[in-house]
């Protein structure tokens, strides 16, 4: 009994043991978390950010619910750049407690500045509702409000912001994003001098933030102060002295000025054999390849392996400069030899940083050459060891939007861009996902973001001018190349946008000065090809004929004459009925060159425009055996055989073509179009299809495939593919493209997006019978009875006159009015 009673106490005892036990290490567990909580403040307080940092992971992993450990833990993220984990630690808090105004207006902050609009005012509404007089909130709201009011070009709402945001300003000197709305506004009304000193008095008190030293150069820009340019762009390097972009605009700076050899002497004199950095080495060897050529960064790239001893940098970074030497004999042409290259270098070594650059270098040549399985498992690789590896991020996107993921695509995107917010190439890229996504003005927002964060560099100005000038907004698109020029006043692809958006608006004084500018500052052949192009433009626009036709003769006749002024003079002729001085001239050009054959083709357009297409044919034909890969001559050839014969024999024509050139883009696009045009609808569609595959970022081919989709196939899966590859042409300004874009829009259900498409269509096409059929169905729909009978009495009328003579058309429109009258 004593042994079964003692027993029976120890076991209890044992239990009441572990059971205090345990709840004395569940209290341990918090307390050791709040202790790590407090280190941390203390550490913070002292400055010593990463310590508090590791601390804080600790506290979290002791007790995953310690809110203040979390609230930290996302402000000290947000200090040291680390935007998308703090985010993900803000929505914590938030979630946990809804009225922390903290967390709230943080999120609203970085959706702003991550241009997540929509995220911005969905969280401010939330700060709102818990203090809408908090400093940080305001600014917010009036960041916002300002941005609307741009976009809507409401002068008056902008002053207003304006004004609110000074008011802010004065009350706390440290709210960024007002004082951004000040210097905008100040900018926009032209008092430039003021915002220079409203943009010195936010670098004095956050002299690294970038978005304001850009804007600072800007303002130099825009007055022509050009040392002090210099001066400041020497001043953000020294804050960042391993920051590419900025280094790349000092570069532009010197070959604005024709200081070429300046440049060099800088980047050179930035290196330092005894140091362990390889960035100024490595960065000078790529601005070599730019401001002289590829060849010679490769020479000295390979007289510099060879140096024994090598200098400590290289020796510390091998590797690094081997994959520069891979990829300048890429560019060279060694392509498979680069790649392996590349491949030695990482074959069997475990992840690192240098070596995730090294595999992003091999992605893009893989990607380039048509290996995308390969390229994308090494980005997978790279992701895998680095997940906020932002070239990876981006090589991701750009597959994703190749794929028409583009959900998935933006969301990497902005993941990406919440870690390096300033970065142009993440604004672009968004900006290709949108337009992908049919949402052109996202897409236009996110180019003039672009334009902003690479300080008006060429590439990125460019591309937004292109979309303003297509909007119908020239003098924005020209004011966009003007700031551009002025940080890369040698750029002629910048110059010749300018003429040509002049030469549109009819501005012809001023396309004129532009013409002289670039015969004056360029002297390459493309240059002067390009001034002639132009001088020829302007006096065809100013109706000056004999001018014209003087100074292509001129042109033609000079010892310097090339091949395209030449035939730029025969057209002419051609164009004002003198066939016989074109065939004139056309046989002086072949005797000069009797076996070009660009000569060849076009001396026997000549005869087809003269008006004999039996001998352009043969001359094509002839051409077409002698030089089986002169993919323009089977074109040509496939035209003309057309018009003499039938659509079948051209089609013939495309397939023999095709088997010499199969992966021609361009004969594989005629093919798809003729087979459409003689009804082999099935087949067209699979050629469209191929192209889309292939390269799902060509407007024509998403049109032409969803178009032929919607019309020919109505199952419910079709109509949501087409309506998916419809969706990048919302918005466009080509009627066609709406039309397919409404049609599809419309079959999917969408009928208010289809409505508002169609009409704008219809508009522009006012004697298309299909776009009015289209339109009247949508109406019909939406029981605007007498609005869809008009539409289908004037597409009725349109096929009476011969104007369209689809028979699928008319069947579909007799029934459509039948079901009216019912």
């Amino acid at each position: 009994m004593i042994d079964a009673k003692g027993a029976f106490g120890v076991t209890r005892i044992g239990f009441i043991l572990v059971s205090f036990l345990a709840l004395t290490a569940c209290k341990s567990s918090e307390d050791k978390a709040e202790a790590y909580v407090q280190s941390a403040i203390e550490l913070s307080s002292r400055g010593e950010v990463r310590g508090a940092i590791l601390d804080l992971k600790n506290a979290i992993r002791l007790d995953e619910h310690n809110v203040a450990a979390r609230k930290l833990y996302a402000q000290l993220l947000f200090e040291t750049g680390e935007i998308s984990r703090a985010y993900r630690e803000y929505k914590y808090v938030s979630e946990a407690q809804p009225n922390d105004l903290d967390a709230v207006r943080a999120m609203a902050g970085i959706a702003f500045d991550s241009n997540d609009l929509d995220g911005a005012q969905s969280f401010l509404s939330k700060a709102q509702a818990i203090d809408d007089e908090d400093i940080g909130v305001r600014e917010i709201a009036v960041g916002l409000a300002y941005r609307d009011a741009a976009k809507a070009r409401d002068d008056a709402a902008m002053d207003l912001a304006a004004r609110e945001a000074e008011a802010i300003l004065d009350l706390n000197a440290e709210a960024v994003r007002a004082r951004r709305v000040v210097i905008a506004s100040l900018i926009r009304t032209g008092q430039t001098e003021e915002a220079l000193s409203v943009i010195d008095e936010g670098l004095a008190l956050t002299p690294e933030d970038r978005a304001l030293h850009n804007t600072k150069l800007l303002a130099l820009n825009e007055l022509g102060h050009m040392e002090e340019t210099r001066a400041h762009i020497l001043t953000m390097i020294s804050l960042d002295p391993d920051d590419i972009a900025t280094q790349r605009l000092l570069m532009d700076w010197y070959l604005t000025q024709d200081r070429v050899d300046e440049a060099e002497a800088w980047l050179k004199g930035r290196i330092d054999d005894e140091s362990a950095n390889a960035m100024p080495r490595l960065t000078y060897l790529r601005f070599l390849s730019q401001l002289r050529s590829n060849a010679v960064m490769r020479n000295e790239l390979r007289a510099l392996l060879v140096m024994d001893p090598l200098p400590h940098d290289v020796a510390e970074n091998l590797d690094l400069f081997r994959a520069l030497l891979a990829g300048a004999d890429y560019i060279a042409g060694d392509t498979d030899q680069a790649m392996a290259d590349l491949e030695r270098l990482i074959e069997g070594k475990e992840s690192d940083a240098k070596l995730d650059q090294i595999k992003m270098q091999l992605s893009v040549m893989y990607r380039e050459t048509g290996n995308a399985a390969r390229a994308r498992a090494l980005i997978e690789e790279v992701l895998a060891h680095d997940a906020g590896q932002l070239m990876a991020l981006k090589e991701k996107a750009q597959w994703l939007i190749s794929d028409g993921d583009i959900d998935n695509a933006i969301l990497v995107l902005r993941s990406a861009l919440g870690d390096a917010p300033d970065d142009p190439e993440l604004f672009s890229l968004l900006a290709t996902a949108y337009e992908r996504d049919g949402k052109r003005q996202l897409m236009s927002d996110m180019l003039a973001r672009a334009v902003e964060a690479s300080n008006n560099a060429p590439d990125e100005s460019l591309r937004f001018a292109a979309v303003l000038f297509q909007k119908g907004e020239p003098r924005l698109a020209e004011k966009v190349i003007e700031q551009a020029l002025r940080r890369a006043s040698r750029d002629l692809r910048l110059h010749n946008s300018l003429a040509r958006i002049h030469l549109e608006m009819r501005d012809w004084p001023r396309a004129a000065r532009d013409i002289d500018v670039i015969s004056q500052t360029f002297s390459s052949q493309e240059a002067q090809e390009i001034v002639a192009d132009l001088k020829a433009q302007l006096l065809a626009q100013q109706d000056k004929s004999d001018e014209l036709t003087t100074f292509l003769q001129e042109r033609a006749d000079a010892a310097d004459s090339t091949l395209g002024a030449k035939i730029a003079n025969i057209r002419n002729y051609l164009l004002n009925g003198n066939v016989e001085a074109a065939r004139e001239r056309m046989a002086l050009v072949l005797q000069d060159a009797p076996d070009d054959p660009n000569v060849r083709l076009i001396a026997a357009m000549v005869e087809k425009d003269a008006g004999d297409p039996a001998a352009a044919q043969i001359a094509f034909k002839t051409l077409t055996q002698d030089v089986p890969d002169f993919v323009p001559a089977w074109r040509a050839l496939a035209q003309v055989t057309q018009e003499l014969e039938s659509g079948e024999a051209a089609i013939e024509v495309i397939e023999a073509a095709l088997e010499v050139s199969a992966q021609d883009r361009d004969l594989r696009l005629d093919y798809a179009g003729r087979l459409e045009q003689v009804g082999r609808i099935d087949e067209a569609i699979a050629a469209y299809d191929a192209l889309y595959a292939q390269g799902s970022d060509d407007l024509v081919v998403a049109n032409n495939l969803a178009s032929l989709l919607t019309t020919h196939r109505r199952d419910t899966q079709t109509v949501e593919r087409a309506y998916d590859i419809a969706m990048r042409l919302k918005g466009t300004s080509v009627p066609a493209f709406q039309d397919t874009f409404g049609w599809a829009a419309f079959l999917a259900g969408n009928v208010d997006e289809a409505r508002s498409a169609l009409e704008t269509a219809a508009k522009a096409l006012p004697n298309e019978a299909l776009v009015a059929y289209h339109l009247g169905e949508v109406y019909a729909r939406l029981g605007r009875v007498e609005e869809a009978r008009a539409q289908f009495e004037r597409a009725s009328d349109l096929l009476r006159n011969g104007l369209d003579v689809d028979p699928r058309l008319r069947a579909d429109l007799a029934k459509a009015l039948e079901t009216l009258a019912q």
